[in-house]
């Protein structure tokens, strides 16, 4: 009767000691491969082996190192041999750089802050000193956010999710989107000479010396205005001389310019005039 040995054991991960299923064995004999196997769920793997001979098993799996032991048998009969394999995971490792610029115009943008994060965690937060590009190493199979914030701008984020290809850099750039930047112009028309308000003037805009709008107002006037622009305000009404403000607006956005506006009024004067006569002979006197 042929004298045979037994092997058995267990494959785990050499980290978290989980059990690896799917991964492949090989036994190999006299540098030959003698029998392959694949481990199921319970990560278990056997092979029979001939007493008096010399063994290697190899077990490899997607993303471990390989790892092999060697075997000598002896002349027991039916010996049972228990040996667990474990795998070293691979070092998976990624990254992602790119730039930060203008959506509108395209340019880049420097001194941006930025904030990243690891599954909603925040490994780290940085600001792009005179500079707008980044850079970020990557776990494997991980998620990953960046947060970029610039004032002036929109908040912008983008998430990325990692693979099992080690070494992947992934490139993204971020456009960050202005925010609109709006002002008031505003005030009230009143008498020079009395301090009254007054009613039913003719307001108009001019955006460098163009007309954009015009109302009738009730004593008072208000216009929306773009930050960094020239205006000028014009005001008309019956019986007064025409006034008039300029204005050049900045960057602060939502700030109202106050611009109170008196009119002065027309002097008005009239003129009495006729001739002098003799009421019986109408001559002129």
């Amino acid at each position: 009767m042929q004298c045979t040995q037994k092997i058995n054991g267990l494959i785990t991960d050499k980290l978290t000691t989980k059990n690896i299923e799917n991964s492949s064995l090989k036994l190999y004999k006299n540098g030959e491969i003698i029998s392959e196997k694949t481990t199921l769920k319970n990560a278990l793997y056997a092979f029979e082996l001939e007493c008096n001979n010399e063994y290697i098993i190899v077990a490899t799996k997607e993303g471990f190192h390989p790892t092999e032991i060697k075997i000598n048998t002896d002349s027991n009969y039916n010996k049972e041999l228990t040996i667990n394999l474990a795998l070293s995971p691979l070092t998976c490792n990624q990254s992602i750089n790119g730039v930060i610029s203008n959506k509108l115009t395209k340019e880049p943008l420097i001194n941006t802050d930025l904030k990243f994060f690891k599954n909603t965690v925040l490994i780290t937060s940085e600001t792009l000193n005179n500079r707008s590009n980044f850079n970020f190493e990557l776990e494997c199979e991980a998620t990953y956010k960046i947060t970029v914030q610039k004032e002036g701008f929109l908040d912008e984020d983008i998430t990325i999710t990692t693979d099992k290809q080690a070494g992947f850099t992934f490139t993204t750039n971020i456009e960050l989107t202005p925010i609109k930047c709006n002002q008031l112009i505003s005030g009230t028309i009143s008498n020079s000479e009395t301090n009254e308000l007054l009613n039913n003037t003719t307001v108009k805009l001019f955006k460098n010396n163009a007309l954009i709008d015009s109302q009738l107002s009730e004593n008072k006037y208000s216009f929306k205005i773009d930050c960094d622009e020239n205006y000028k305000v014009v005001v008309e009404k019956d019986g007064f001389q025409t006034a008039e403000t300029t204005l050049n607006s900045d960057d602060k956005n939502e700030f109202n310019h106050i611009k109170n506006i008196e009119l002065t009024p027309i002097e008005c004067n009239q003129l009495i005039s006729g001739t002098i006569s003799n009421s019986e002979t109408n001559e002129l006197l």
